[in-house]
């Protein structure tokens, strides 16, 4: 009876067009605490979930728990960094910022919040790779050389001081050769030419440097000094890539550091399991996700059911993730929600009192749920499906 059921709501669903006919296949996504962002076919932009601010970029201060298209943008976006609060972009190798802006995280030399994308001063024209956010500070690659801005109550802008920047500095000794960047709660994490280095708060350890001592200027990690091809910096523990293979470090309290304790370590440690074959990693507040031979796997704090396994048990290894098959391509560990991106598809799981999942209500979910992204503009195909999909995943 229930084999019936299904095909006759896959049916339905494929017969109205749901997942077909207006739907966007999807190229990157990125998440904070309170919202989600995602680049569709043709660089469009499409948010969801907290909108006080303006940072969900649709021209209005509404919340929404579907996305919606970031009208306020023109041109093809390449890639999107979301902070707790504002939202970067890179269009045409240019950066745009909109959003909250009390610490000066919109770069543009002012602190004065902006529902419109607003460009950071002093960059290069058309000459910005990267782009990286998470709380208050922001950071892009610029011709090789990085620069930040926004918060630095902890040092998290690496020039050596705890003065807040309304527009991009050069964090000390990273004018050339940097090739990623992330940014954490409180600290900042960068590659150059195959090392690794940090700064910001250490609370914990998360700067790798084998000290809690919180450090202003990028600090080399112990044993990382070359072989790191990916980096980050979550909210309090640090992961990067190296020779294809997972380390972490710092705070454990929920086993985030993926090593089977929940011993904090103010040096990288392996994540059991995740020697070679991983080609993405991504940090929460308290968990992290990694993609390993196009699987995804979740560990670390799992209250609301971040990792993704059902349960809201944490895990101190990585855990698979349910209901994903191979061919995940991107994950995003937000604040306390995930995201993934499998085939053209959008999932997200976690949290969701502000609709930062984007399935259309704000309950929580232990599993992934299809986002379906629309050019339609009503919200109730989205709601209609997004309670289908719940139904059917809790009856099979």
């Amino acid at each position: 009876m229930r084999n019936v059921l299904f095909i006759f709501f896959f049916l339905l669903i494929e017969g109205c067009g749901f997942r077909s006919a207006e739907t966007q296949s999807v190229s990157g996504i990125h998440g904070s605490r309170h919202h989600t962002c995602a680049i569709a076919a043709g660089g469009k932009l499409y948010c969801w979930g907290y909108n006080e601010l303006g940072e969900l970029g649709n021209g209005t201060d509404t919340d929404s728990s579907v996305p919606v298209k970031a009208s306020v943008l023109t041109g093809e976006v390449s890639a999107v960094a979301v902070g707790i609060a504002h939202t970067c972009v890179l269009i045409d190798s240019d950066p745009y910022c909109f959003g909250y802006n009390d610490w000066g995280s919109l770069g543009n030399g002012t602190t004065e919040d902006s529902s419109l994308p607003v460009s950071p001063t002093d960059l290069k024209s058309k000459s910005t790779s990267a782009i990286a956010t998470r709380g208050f500070t922001t950071c892009a690659i610029n011709e090789g050389a990085l620069y930040c801005w926004g918060r630095n109550n902890v040092g998290q802008l690496g020039n050596n001081t705890l003065t807040d920047e309304f527009s991009p500095i050069v964090p000390q000794g990273l004018s050339s050769g940097v090739t990623a960047i992330s940014v954490g709660r409180d600290h900042t994490c960068a590659i150059q030419d195959g090392a690794l280095f940090c700064w910001g708060m250490n609370t914990y350890g998360q700067l790798g440097d084998e000290t809690i001592t919180t450090k202003k200027i990028p600090t080399a990690v112990t044993g990382l000094s070359s072989g790191v091809t990916a980096v980050a910096a979550g909210g309090y523990h640090t992961c990067a890539i190296v020779n294809s293979g997972l380390k972490c470090w710092g705070k454990n309290l929920f086993g985030e550091l993926g090593n089977g304790t929940k011993e904090n370590s103010s040096t990288p440690v392996d994540v059991t399991g995740m020697s070679a074959g991983v080609t993405a990693i991504s940090t929460g507040e308290g968990h992290a996700c990694a993609i390993q031979n196009g699987k995804v796997y979740c560990w670390g704090y799992n209250g609301v059911g971040q990792v993704g396994d059902g349960t809201t048990t944490d895990a101190t290894t990585p855990t698979l993730v349910q209901d994903l098959a191979t061919g995940v391509t991107a994950v995003h560990a937000a604040g306390y929600h995930t995201c993934a991106v499998n085939g053209a598809d959008i999932y997200c799981w976690g949290y969701n009192a502000e609709g930062q999942l984007g399935i259309g209500t704000a309950v929580s979910s232990t599993k992934p749920i299809y986002v379906l992204l629309t050019t339609n503009s009503t919200a109730f195909p989205l709601l209609w499906w997004a309670s289908l999909e719940r139904w059917t995943r809790a009856l099979f």
